[in-house]
């Protein structure tokens, strides 16, 4: 046993007590109730076994092993422990008062509201040691350790969860210690110490595996901070701070900001520095991650943040550097031809003069780039201060207008890019994806976008004559008013898909999925549907014609395109212009047509022919519509047939006048009329003659009394008029009560019809006798 501090150590005499059989016994002779355990003088375990609540006050336990014992609630008074070992000991609750744990190793060990009157702790290893509620004032305390409100606070003490509220820490040696989850404010804190998200910060200090996430540590003091492996700071602000033979060695500093750090000697190998942010950093660390860099102040590697950093003219090429946030950074005639900068953040950098050629662009994000680049790898091109080219991240990109035409944008991420009215013309779309992205009238003939992903996006209106789709994923796409001439769209997702008033012409939608999908209006002409699903597909008024029908018919042997039954009708003719049974007068004769309907679409309509057995334009006629046969093949039912007749107009009689008043005894009456056209106009005196010697002029004489009179009318080449000498029949009677009527009637292969008046002229004319 080491012996020291003979005045803490020493029993008083008055206190000494004898052991003798293991029982602890009075000066007197009298029997106290505590019984020792023994120590093993080799291995130094005690028997019987440590437990809680256990009273060995006044034993001698010296180099007793009690590593990891539970002493909760012990009764350790006066007893002799030192040069032993509790290591990771629960003291919780336990009496120590009077006890020597001088030299002893309690580091680990758990000292919460524990009596420590009077204990003596001289020499002993508190390392670890996590403490509050202590009582009592310890007779001694290693060097540089203090008991403050209840806390052991010491080199590498352990105060992890430690109310420090009002704690004057000033004075303490906080070299190693380890916290976290500490509350209150102290009322001081050793020079260069602070208290962040619960931890104590300061020279030395032990953070392996703190959560400082966020953590604001502007110029904190974590000088020979070794421990501060695994430690959490991603997203801490770290400007300013001296990390000076710091130990952060994959430690997460995601996001945090080191800005003027003092890195000197500092270990930041297998750090992750992701999305780190730097600048002026002016000292060398002793070790970086794998490809990182220090250049120029900045921290440069994958995943670094050097938003607005001036590295014009650097030298980067051929360096590991992906995702690289560089908005608005200074690049101007920079080096990085060959580096690898896939997912890099461009948007905003100056690139004027910079030699990108070689370089990965996969996956960048750029927009408002300024300058023009010294070189670009093949396939990139910058517009509209976006760099475009394969595999590129394009999200959101406001390009309507751009001429894209015949660019590379092989899956290309454009989802929600603006578009409209750009022109993509032969651009190379494979596997892109354009989620929600807005093409309204933009120009993608000839383009090519198999396997795009594009539910959703608005081509409203775009040309995609002669694009291939195929297999590409578009449902509840809007096509409205698409051009779609030529396009192959096979085995693609147009799932509820808008293709309103779109063109579609000999375009390819073989074993497409177009269940519900609007082709309201659309014009569908040489479509194959071959194997498509049209399941619930609307197409009110859409105009269907020699398309392929997913069952592998015609759409013209459909009522109404594919999406109708099988067209069985032949189509409905109807003769046009003339009716049947009705008489016209020569030159008022309507032209015949031929109407043709059907509940599909006529493929060739009916064809009038007409045909008499009359001459000189008039008699019967016969108006035949016949040969329609509708897009199904169904062929006209039956020649439609009308019937009409055309005869010559009456021009009025020349005698005797209409309402005249005759002599009975004149015997005869001399009627004369003339024939003529609807417009008035005497017929040829040769058809009049021809009329007169076939009999087919006549005028009849009928009134009161008397049985109708028929003569024959002869032709009067002179005067131009048909002549009828009528004989009046005796009975005649006289007085204008008494009306006759004189009737002309001609036969034109009808039989003898009323001559019908034309113009002023009347047929009959009425007379009276005297």
């Amino acid at each position: 046993m080491k012996i020291g501090l003979l005045g803490v150590r020493a029993f008083s005499l008055a206190a000494v007590l004898a052991v003798a059989g293991g029982m602890l016994v009075a000066g007197s002779g009298q029997a106290l109730a505590v019984t020792c355990p023994t120590v093993d003088s080799t291995t130094h375990k005690v028997t019987p076994p440590p437990a809680p609540g256990v009273d060995w006050s006044g034993c001698a336990l010296s180099s007793a092993n009690l590593n990891g014992a539970n002493l909760s609630g012990a009764k350790l008074v006066n007893t002799n422990l030192s040069e032993g070992t509790l290591a990771n000991a629960n003291l919780t609750g336990a009496n120590l008062s009077g006890a020597n744990l001088a030299d002893d190793v309690l580091a680990g060990a758990v000292v919460a509201s524990t009596n420590l009157t009077g204990t003596i702790l001289g020499g002993a290893n508190l390392s670890g040691v996590s403490s509050g509620g202590v009582t009592g004032t310890p007779s001694s305390l290693p060097g540089n350790w203090l008991l403050l409100s209840g806390y052991l606070a010491g080199p590498h003490a352990d105060l992890a969860g430690a109310d420090l509220g009002g704690v004057d820490l000033g004075g303490a040696d906080l070299s190693g210690v380890s916290s976290g989850g500490v509350t209150g404010t102290p009322a001081a804190l050793p020079a260069n110490w602070s208290l962040a998200l619960g931890y104590l910060i300061g020279p030395g200090a032990s953070l392996a595996g703190a959560k400082l996430s966020g953590a604001d540590l502007t110029g904190a003091d974590l000088t020979n901070a070794t421990d501060l492996t695994i430690t959490n700071l991603s997203d801490a602000d770290l400007s300013a701070a001296n990390l000076t033979n710091a130990n952060l060695s994959t430690a997460n500093l995601a996001g945090a900001n080191l800005a003027s750090a003092n890195v000197t000697n500092t270990r930041l190998d297998g750090a992750d520095l992701d999305g780190v942010s730097s600048g002026g950093i002016t000292t060398t660390p002793a070790a970086l991650p794998g490809t990182w860099i220090l250049r120029r102040g900045y921290l440069i590697g994958p995943g670094a943040n050097l938003t607005g950093a001036n590295l014009a003219g650097i030298y980067l090429a051929g360096l590991q550097l992906g995702g690289l946030v560089l908005k608005d950074t200074n690049l101007a005639n920079a080096n990085l031809s060959n580096a690898v900068l896939s997912s890099t953040n461009f948007g905003g950098a100056n690139l004027n003069g910079t030699n990108l050629g070689g370089a990965n662009l996969n996956f960048v994000t750029s927009g408002g780039v300024t300058g023009t680049p010294a070189a670009l790898p093949a396939n990139f091109s910058l517009v509209g201060g976006y760099l475009i080219g394969p595999f590129d991240s394009l999200a959101n990109a406001n390009l309507n207008g751009a001429d894209l035409a015949g660019l590379d944008l092989f899956s290309t991420d454009l989802s929600g890019a603006h578009l409209a009215a750009a022109t993509l013309a032969g651009a190379n779309m494979g596997r892109t994806t354009l989620s929600n992205a807005h093409l309204a009238g933009a120009n993608l003939n000839g383009a090519s976008l198999a396997f795009a992903t594009m539910p959703s996006a608005d081509l409203s209106n775009a040309d995609l004559a002669n694009a291939d789709l195929d297999s590409a994923s578009a449902d509840h796409i809007i096509m409205t008013g698409a051009k779609l001439t030529s396009a192959d769209l096979s085995s693609a997702n147009l799932g509820s898909a808008n293709l309103s008033d779109a063109v579609l012409s000999r375009t390819k939608f073989v074993n497409t999925a177009l269940s519900f999908a609007d082709l309201t209006g659309a014009t569908i002409t040489n479509v194959d549907f071959a194997g498509a699903n049209l399941f619930d597909v609307t197409a009110t008024g859409a105009t269907w014609s020699d398309s392929i029908c997913p069952d592998g018919s015609n759409s013209d042997k459909h009522v109404k395109g594919c999406l109708g039954p099988l067209d069985t009708t032949p189509p409905v003719v109807t003769v046009t212009g003339v009716a049947n049974h009705h008489q016209y007068v020569l030159g008022a004769v309507p032209a015949a047509h031929c109407q043709t309907t059907d509940n599909s679409a006529v493929a060739v309509a009916a064809t009038v022919s007409v045909t008499t057995t009359g001459a000189h334009g008039v008699g019967p006629f016969i108006a035949t519509c016949a040969g329609a046969v509708d897009r199904a093949g169904n062929a006209q039912a039956a020649p439609v047939i009308v019937s009409y007749s055309v005869v010559f107009g009456f021009g009025g009689f020349v005698a005797p006048a209409p309402g005249s008043t005759l002599a009975r005894s004149s015997h005869t009456i001399k009627a004369q009329f003339r024939l003529t056209n609807s417009a008035g106009k005497a017929i040829a005196s040769t058809v009049a003659s021809a009329l007169a010697a076939a009999h087919d002029v006549r005028a009849m004489l009928a009134g009161p009394a008397i049985n109708p009179v028929m003569v024959t009318c002869t032709w009067k080449a002179t005067t131009k008029v048909f002549n009828c000498p009528i004989k009046i029949p005796a009975r005649v009677r006289t007085g204008t009560s008494n009306r006759y009527t004189i009737t002309a009637a001609e036969n034109v292969g009808l039989g003898f019809v009323k001559v019908p008046a034309v113009g002023k002229g009347s047929n009959p004319e009425t007379i009276h006798f005297r």
